[in-house]
């Protein structure tokens, strides 16, 4: 698995974005998916620009939305590797103190992703689950 062209798994973090960004901008950076050669979703990450509580400053949050569209490549953990990549950059590179996300509460695959990869839920709100994962509680 690739999670960029020319990137796999194997590579750093830093390389992982660094060097595979398809799109960046002051509001978010999207790394695209690529499986078997083949782009199969994308990774999007952009920072917090309000601090949830007082204790956190302004950039240290960071929010990430993911995507895989071929259903067939659904439940073989190539979201679940992607995402802890993810988390490895955001915490050691960009200094994240805290990574957030929201998905469809009925979406118990991608709920029980983000557990894996140390998300815990902290509210729901109509359709929707938070969820938050702190710096040093992933490895």
């Amino acid at each position: 698995m690739a999670l960029a062209p020319c990137v796999n798994t194997s590579s750093t973090a830093r390389s992982f974005v660094d060097a595979c960004a398809c799109g960046s901008s002051m509001i978010f950076s999207t790394v695209l998916l690529v499986f078997e050669d083949r782009p199969i979703g994308y990774l999007k990450f952009y920072p917090q620009f309000y601090p949830i509580t007082g204790e956190e400053r302004a950039g240290s949050i960071f929010a990430i939305d993911q995507f895989i569209g071929e259903v067939s490549l659904w439940n073989r953990g190539i979201g679940t590797r992607a995402v802890r990549l993810l988390l490895r950059y955001l915490f050691r590179v960009k200094h994240a103190s805290k990574v957030i996300l929201d998905p469809h509460a009925g979406n118990k695959r991608a709920i029980r992703c983000y557990e894996k990869c140390g998300f815990a839920r902290s509210g729901c709100w109509r359709s929707t689950s938070f969820m938050r994962v702190n710096a040093g509680t992933v490895g």
